[in-house]
C-alpha cells in the first residue's frame, strides 16, 4: 500500500511545480504554494494522533488515499491560483495522515520499530522512485494524463489501506496530557531534529530543485529522472538505517544532517552539469533517508506504547514545519540572491543541526539505552 501511494503522492511532487512554470507563475510563488501544503500537513499530523484515538489508523491511511486522489483531480479542472492553493492545501493534508497512521501503525509492533521502518521507507522510496520519471514523461505530454495517474494511484491506495493493512485497536487515551510529556522526552527531541532536516530537504526537492533545473534549460523528463534519483538515494538511506539500527546513533545523525546540507548547498551551482546534479542531489537524498527513518523510530521507542503515536506526530510535525519553512525560506532569499546562492544558503542552514549534536545533552539519553528492547525503553528522561 504505501508503494503505490508514494508513487501517487512523488508523481504530484514533480507534476504540481512543472504545472506552476507552464502557467507562468513566479517562482517565489511557486515556493510560497509548494509551503502551503506543510501548513496543513503540521496540521493534519497532530489530528491524526488524537483521531487514532477514535477510528482505526488503517481508516485513517485509507482516507489520506482518497485525499490525496482529490488533490490531484481538482488540478484536472482548472490551474487558477486559487485551485492551486486548494490542491496543495489537500495534499499536506493527505501526507500527515497518511505518514503518521503509517508510522504509528508499523511501531505498534513489539518487533524493533527502526528495522520495521526501515523495511516500510525502503519499499515505499521504491514509489518514490518510480512516480516522478513517469510524472516527467506524462508531463511532457499532457499534465490533465499526469493528474489522472496520481489520482488512480491514490483510491488504489485507499482500497489496499481499507482491505489488507491488520485491523488494530484504536489507541488507548493516555491518563495526562500527552504533547507536553512527550516533548519532555529527550529521545523524542532528537526524533523532532531529525525529521527537521528530513522534511526541509523533502520541501526543496518538490519545489526549487526542479525548479533550478529548468532554469538550467533542463527538460521535464531530466528533472523528472533526477528527483527520481534523489529519491532513490533517499531508498538507500533507509536501507543503511535498517542494517545499521540504533547502533551509533549521534555519528548516524551527524552524517545524515552534513550530507544532505552539503548536497542541497551544491546542487544549485551545478544545474548545468547533469552528472555534478545527479551526485549532490544523491547524497543528499542518502542523508535525508537515513534521518526519515531515524526520527520517528527514536521518538517512538522512547515512550511506552500507548504514547507512540502522540511522539510519532510530534516528530513529524517537525518535520512538516521544515516542509513549510524551506520553500518559503529560500523563496523570500530569492530577493536578494540568485537561485543558486540561495539554495547554498538553505543547504548551510540544514547542516547546522550537526555542529550542536555533539554537545547536546539529549544524546546521553540514547547513549543510556542502546542496549535496551524497544519494548522496554525508560521513558523518564533522568534515569
Amino acid at each position: 500500500m504505501s508503494l503505490v501511494y508514494s508513487a501517487s503522492l512523488a508523481m504530484l511532487t514533480i507534476t504540481l511545480p512543472l504545472l506552476a512554470l507552464a502557467a507562468h507563475y513566479s517562482r517565489p510563488l511557486i515556493g510560497v504554494l509548494t509551503a502551503l501544503s506543510a501548513v496543513t500537513q503540521l496540521a493534519s499530523r497532530l489530528g491524526s494522533a488524537k483521531a487514532m484515538r477514535y477510528v482505526t489508523d488503517r481508516n485513517v491511511v485509507a482516507a489520506a488515499g482518497l485525499t490525496i486522489a482529490v488533490s490531484a483531480l481538482v488540478l484536472v479542472w482548472s490551474h487558477q491560483v486559487v485551485i492551486f492553493v486548494i490542491a496543495e492545501l489537500v495534499q499536506g493534508l493527505a501526507r500527515g495522515m497518511f505518514w503518521t497512521g503509517t508510522q504509528a501503525h508499523v511501531v505498534r509492533s513489539r518487533q524493533k520499530a527502526v528495522g520495521r521502518l526501515a523495511t516500510v521507507n525502503f519499499v515505499s522510496s521504491f514509489g518514490l522512485l518510480s512516480g516522478p520519471p513517469i510524472a516527467g514523461v506524462l508531463s511532457a505530454r499532457s499534465f490533465a494524463t499526469a493528474l489522472w495517474v496520481a489520482a488512480a494511484l491514490g483510491l488504489v491506495a485507499a482500497v489496499m489501506a481499507g482491505t489488507l493493512m491488520a485491523r488494530l485497536d484504536v489507541f488507548a487515551a493516555p491518563s495526562s496530557g500527552p504533547r507536553q510529556n512527550v516533548w519532555s522526552n529527550p529521545g523524542v527531541r532528537v526524533g523532532c531534529w531529525a525529521g527537521t532536516t528530513a522534511g526541509a530537504w523533502r520541501g526543496l526537492v518538490g519545489s526549487y530543485i526542479p525548479v533550478a533545473l529548468r532554469a538550467a534549460s533542463e527538460s521535464s523528463t531530466l528533472v523528472g529522472i533526477m528527483v527520481g534519483v534523489a529519491n532513490g538515494s533517499s531508498l538507500v538511506g533507509t536501507a543503511t538505517m535498517g542494517v545499521i539500527g540504533s547502533r551509533h546513533t549521534r555519528a548516524t545523525f551527524v552524517a545524515g544532517v552534513v550530507a544532505t546540507g552539503a548536497g542541497v548547498a551544491l546542487t544549485g551551482f551545478s544545474a548545468q552539469q547533469a552528472v555534478l546534479v545527479g551526485a549532490f542531489i544523491a547524497l543528499s537524498g542518502v542523508g535525508a533517508g537515513m534521518l526519515q527513518t531515524l526520527g520517528p523510530a527514536t521518538a517512538a521507542t522512547a515512550v511506552e506504547m500507548d504514547r507512540r503515536g502522540d511522539a510519532v506526530a510530534v516528530a513529524g510535525s517537525f518535520r512538516a514545519g521544515a516542509l513549510f519553512v524551506s520553500p518559503l525560506g529560500t523563496a523570500a532569499l530569492l530577493d536578494v540572491a540568485s537561485l543558486p546562492a540561495a539554495l547554498a544558503i538553505a543547504g548551510v542552514v540544514l547542516g547546522l543541526p550537526a555542529i550542536s549534536a555533539a554537545r547536546s545533552k539529549d544524546w546521553r539519553w540514547k547513549l543510556d539505552v542502546r542496549k535496551t528492547s524497544d519494548d522496554h525503553l525508560p521513558t523518564n528522561p533522568k534515569r
